[in-house]
């Protein structure tokens, strides 16, 4: 069984930039289903004002980092490269797509 967390707008597509998200779907992946285990809410990294100190975005990602430590994969639409390594550092595959949530099963499964 695979946990990933989802950056999405609506629910339905893996349609959110990490920076603007402030909720992660979590789900559980099997080969034969996709189970919604539940939404985890989170301070956005991306305050989009550009003055918070870098200490301060740090101490974002350290929280995000909090609420996804059990998973195994993020899938988003974009995330800058600051994020991207910090959550790689930490063993989290980062995976920049945009597509149904429902076609992720299918996606990982064709994945080598």
């Amino acid at each position: 069984m695979t946990m990933v967390a989802i950056c999405t707008k609506s629910g339905i597509c893996v349609d959110e930039h990490f920076g603007h998200a402030d909720s992660f779907y979590v789900f559980e992946i099997d080969e034969y289903e996709m189970m919604l285990k539940e939404v985890r809410f989170a301070e956005r990294y991306c305050d989009c004002s550009h003055t918070a100190p870098a200490s301060h975005r740090e101490d974002r990602l350290d929280k995000i980092w909090e609420l996804l430590h059990d998973c195994n994969m993020l899938f988003t639409a974009k995330i800058g490269e600051p994020p991207r390594k910090y959550l790689e550092d930490k063993g989290l595959m980062i995976v920049e797509m945009d597509c149904p949530i429902s076609d992720l099963r299918e996606k990982l499964k064709a994945t080598p």
